[in-house]
């Protein structure tokens, strides 16, 4: 796998497959050393190397449990943003092959990255660039890239590139909605929980003096992910 030969690897990487196809119970036993080797050749220069790793990655996504997947998911969501905003096409190209697969197998997973991969999907079709009318003011401006290196066209390569978002934007709202209908359900479950106050004193103003009444909101969850806990 770590050989400077792109056919070693990739004969590594349908090796490791056939391997695990045989033997599947050494996927539980290695998940991290599997994952993480994968993983790290999806910004493989070679084509056929980055190919063999996603026809991989494909087998392990039927063989893996999202709740499996879950703790090495950071990892492969680094690589997948490397790949995406690599300086390289081909690799970019390959990105959105990774992003299929993930997207079809682990959405939630990768949607809980949305603030970062949002941001991917904006640079692999436009750039920034400092606007000569107000460069003194350090404003950036987004302008769509063309690129007339690139195997396909640059309409086509955003069409693709749009293709994958509206997937990804999709998961985002199903997830959101999933999580509402847990609310919805809880507060069935749990009438009486907007009946009893939480007090909270806050050291800081009024000497202590003052109480603050929160009400929790019927047992309904954030509809949306946030970085931002309330204490």
């Amino acid at each position: 796998m770590h050989h400077y030969s792109p056919g070693v690897k990739h004969n590594a990487l349908l090796g490791l497959k056939d391997l695990l196809s045989q033997y599947p119970f050494v996927i539980d036993a290695h998940l991290s050393n599997i994952i993480s080797e994968v993983a790290a050749v999806f910004t493989d220069k070679d084509s056929g190397v980055r190919g063999a790793a996603v026809h991989l990655l494909q087998f392990l996504a039927s063989k893996i449990r999202a709740e499996q997947i879950a703790p090495f998911f950071p990892l492969v969501s680094a690589h997948l943003s490397s790949a995406m905003t690599h300086i390289s096409e081909g690799i970019q190209e390959d990105s959105l092959k990774v992003l299929d697969v993930l997207l079809e197998v682990y959405p939630a997973l990768l949607t809980d990255r949305s603030s970062i991969l949002l941001k991917n999907f904006v640079e692999l079709i436009s750039h920034q660039q400092l606007s000569k009318r107000l460069k003194s003011k350090e404003k950036l401006s987004w302008m769509l890239s063309v690129n007339p290196n690139r195997r396909v066209t640059s309409q086509q390569w955003r069409l693709n590139v749009l293709t994958r978002l509206k997937k990804f934007l999709q998961a985002v709202v199903d997830g959101s909605s999933e999580i509402e209908d847990e609310g919805l359900q809880e507060q069935k479950d749990s009438p009486q929980s907007m009946r009893s106050p939480i007090c909270i004193s806050w050291k800081v103003h009024a000497n202590n003096q003052q109480h603050i009444q929160l009400f929790e909101n019927g047992g309904l969850r954030p509809k949306i992910n946030s970085s931002f806990r309330l204490r």
